[in-house]
């Protein structure tokens, strides 16, 4: 029998303070608060066994003989955080636009003198097609308006409540004939830091809104630049320094840049209808720096205890990892690895970079037609250029334990000679982290169709309706 018990208690609080002014032309918001928000966790688990069979309608862990002494478990955490915030927005004739915001957050993941982070933003606007200069072209662009803007963000995620402290673990040492200190043990489990704070994402950004043919034609376009510094990263040490889980820091750059489009038209007006939205997005992921460890590798295998994602200074997240495959050797049946290293084995020196789950782009397109009250209208969705480990097909073409195998085994090289891209039967080797298990994630597809038809209100005024 189990018993568990658990309990979450979140409030959060927020006082805001707003002023509005708008004479002449002139239009002015102003915005002030603070808030608050608190989260309590407590939680409690056990088992028990032989359970007295003359009480059978009883459900409880008291009616258990043997209590599990290394199941039972009890746990609390709480977090806490303080922001104030303001804003300041203004705007003339909605031709001239500012915005000014500001934030102080402090949050209790950090370590005390390092709780707190200020972050800024300024954002403008010019509505060009108001000046007078663009008269001559009112009736080729409706609307026109530049964007600019600049902000610094913080980042807690990620990290426990209690990150910027020494954890310590515990187990339980069974009284044995050779145990001498029986009872409960205690050992190191993550180091302390004391200089544990936010990790901060400062970003730029340009944009063009563009209106034309009588808002027949509608193009948005923006481009960014966004680094982020103080990555929150849990640094493994050496073993010898006696702490599993490393340490939590602030450790490491990355960028990120790109641009993004999107175009609505109207190309058909009148009873029948048709309406198009389209937008593409180009991002360009780099990590940048890494300080304390210099790589790190996730993500590993069950079949072959290979970590398959590699993060290193140059490279972008999600870079896959692993040996070269160039195919099925004729003779034996084994997979052919490429030597990198030149020094006539394949040993781990070989591995590489073998792939990337960043795509080139993604993109989707939607197109509406409407006809009297029918609609009908389908979203299409895409990604170009990543990859994607398909790391199923370890268990179900490695040929090497009891797993069912998929059909595409029934190819596999059976003899000598046989031209195949399917390894012999056996061969813990030809399972490796490789380019064999790396596919194109590139993809188009139809997600959403939608056809509907709006009844007229003259019939739904007699039945009482507004809309069906």
């Amino acid at each position: 029998m189990e018993e568990s018990f658990s309990r979450n208690v979140e409030w959060l609080l927020e006082n805001l303070l707003t002023y509005d002014y708008d004479k002449n032309g002139h239009q002015l918001s102003a915005m002030g608060g603070a808030t608050q928000q608190h989260a309590q966790y407590n939680g409690q688990y056990m088992a028990g066994f032989d359970l007295s069979p003359s009480y059978p309608n009883l459900r409880s862990i008291s009616a258990a003989n043997q209590i599990d002494k290394d199941a039972a478990s009890l746990s609390a955490s709480a977090w806490s955080l303080a922001s104030f915030l303001g804003r300041v927005a203004y705007n003339y004739n909605s031709k001239y636009l500012l915005t000014v915001n500001f934030r102080a957050d402090g949050s209790s993941r950090f370590a005390p003198g390092h709780r707190w982070g200020y972050f800024p933003s300024v954002s403008a606007g010019w509505r060009i097609s108001d000046e007078r200069f663009m008269e001559p072209l009112k009736n080729q662009i409706s609307d026109m308006k530049l964007r600019v803007g600049w902000g610094l963000n913080g980042n807690q995620a990620g990290i426990g409540n209690y990150a910027y402290l020494a954890q310590m673990r515990a187990s339980r040492v069974s009284p044995t004939t050779d145990n001498l200190y029986p009872g409960m043990a205690i050992y190191p489990g993550s180091g302390a830091n004391k200089e544990l704070t936010w990790e901060k994402t400062m970003q730029w950004n340009a944009g063009l809104d563009l209106q034309l043919f009588d808002s027949r034609l509608n193009v948005t376009f923006d481009a960014y630049y966004k680094k982020t510094t103080d990555l929150l990263l849990t640094v493994s040490l050496p073993d010898n320094v006696n702490l599993p889980g490393g340490i939590t820091r602030n450790d490491g750059e990355m960028v990120n840049k790109g641009m993004e489009w999107m175009i609505s038209s109207q190309n058909l007006r009148g009873k029948f209808s048709w309406d198009t939205d389209f937008n593409i997005s180009f991002n360009r992921n780099k990590l940048t720096k890494l300080e304390l460890n210099k790589v790190y590798y996730y993500a590993e295998m069950y079949e072959t205890r290979e970590q398959a994602v590699v993060l290193r200074e140059g490279l972008s997240l999600g870079t896959f990892y692993g040996y070269v495959a160039k195919g099925v050797d004729p003779e034996t049946g084994d997979v052919i690895y490429e030597d990198l290293n030149g020094n006539g084995e394949i040993d781990p020196g070989d591995r590489t970079e073998i792939g990337c789950a960043q795509p080139d782009f993604i993109y989707g397109m939607t197109n509406t037609f409407r006809y009297k009250g029918f609609s009908f209208s389908f979203f299409l969705q895409g990604s170009q250029g990543n990859d994607i480990f398909n790391a199923s097909r370890i268990d179900t073409e490695g040929m090497m334990d009891f797993r069912n195998q998929s059909k595409a085994v029934l190819d596999r090289w059976k003899r000598p000679g046989m031209i195949t891209d399917i390894p012999r039967v056996g061969n813990v080797e030809n399972i490796h982290n490789s380019t064999r298990f790396v596919e194109d994630g590139s993809y188009l597809r139809l997600k959403t169709v939608t056809l509907s038809y709006d009844f007229q209100r003259k019939l739904l005024k007699k039945m009482r309706l507004s809309k069906l």
